[in-house]
């Protein structure tokens, strides 16, 4: 899946993950939000075991992709040719997508 690319205005720059978790769980308190990697600059939400999304926070941008949390579900997941996270993904990245588009696009 190609992951969804959100530019962040010049008055966001530079961008940091502690703030867009915080805005995240105001906006989005039933999801829950992993960050990942050394630096924490990505973050993994995630609804259920099947449901997730990875998103990477760089200074100038936002990429959303969609991601099944969990190794078991994914293994499932692609055992069953992408069935769920097919239905399920949109639906969320979409919402995502939407909450950076209004909070941190021009």
């Amino acid at each position: 899946m190609k992951s969804e690319v959100i530019r962040v205005s010049k008055s966001y720059r530079p961008l940091k993950t502690e703030t867009v978790i915080t805005q995240l769980r105001e906006a989005f308190p039933e999801f829950e939000y992993i960050p990942l990697g050394d630096n924490g600059d990505a973050i993994v939400v995630k609804k259920s075991n099947f449901i997730g999304a990875r998103v990477d926070i760089a200074g100038k941008e936002i990429s959303i992709r969609h991601k099944v949390p969990r190794p078991f579900a994914r293994a499932l997941d692609f055992a069953l040719l992408g069935t769920i996270s097919a239905a399920t993904a949109p639906k969320m990245t979409l919402q995502l997508k939407k909450f950076f588009k209004e909070k941190y696009a021009s």
